[in-house]
């Protein structure tokens, strides 16, 4: 009886821990393909697009723009915090496969109606996400 009762302990504990993990290993939701356009009036000669959106266990937005302009194309993921606004770049380059990412960028504040703070911004909105 005592093996039994053990045994049923030890296959519980095993359950507990296995939906923990499977928990830890969610996936971050996720929009891609978006190809939104986004207004950036400080760079008027370029147009910018929305590519990705995934927002972070931690609340955290990761998001991929597309900037075609006269010096051709390329490519950044932000790494954006809406409360406090503030971002970092994971990566930059001319095209998604060559982006080499720094997945934990120092986070900084924005300067108003820069680039990144227009981009910043939009994702927050498209987010649902309160900026402060």
């Amino acid at each position: 009886m005592q093996d039994s009762k053990s045994f049923l302990e030890i296959i519980a504990i095993i359950f507990i821990l296995s939906l923990c993990l499977i928990n830890s290993d969610e996936a971050a939701s996720e929009t891609s393909n978006l190809n939104e356009r986004i207004q950036v009036p400080s760079d008027s000669r370029a147009s910018y697009f929305l590519i990705k959106l995934a927002a972070r266990k931690s609340g955290d937005l990761e998001i991929t723009t597309k900037r075609l302009g006269p010096s051709g194309t390329s490519y950044s993921v932000r790494l954006v915090r809406c409360s406090p606004l503030s971002f970092g770049y994971i990566a930059d380059g001319e095209s998604v496969e060559t982006l080499k990412r720094d997945e934990a960028p120092k986070l900084s504040s924005l300067v108003g109606g820069s680039i990144s703070d227009v981009i910043s911004r939009y994702a927050c909105n498209k987010a649902g996400k309160p900026i402060s």
